[in-house]
């Protein structure tokens, strides 16, 4: 199952975000300091979640290749 990880800073406190999904199925999950905070199954391309880091909004993009992360409106950067 791949995975794909972000390290980032709410209110200056670090949080580990990871998404774990099946590469055929596009079914997973989203982690949150070691938490499962959002799961799904079976989508063809993967969907677009809406969950919280600490308070703070999050978005989940698909993209062509994985995951694109947004957290308080900004891109985060992969770790």
């Amino acid at each position: 199952m791949p995975k794909r990880t972000w390290t980032v800073t709410v209110d200056l406190k670090a949080h580990d975000v990871a998404v774990h999904w099946a590469r055929f199925s596009n079914a997973g999950r989203i982690e949150v300091d070691g938490d499962v905070v959002e799961a799904w199954g079976f989508s063809l391309n993967g969907p677009t979640v809406h969950f919280e880091v600490a308070g703070q909004a999050a978005i989940l993009q698909p993209t062509l290749t994985g995951f694109d992360l947004y957290v308080g409106g900004k891109k985060a950067r992969r770790a």
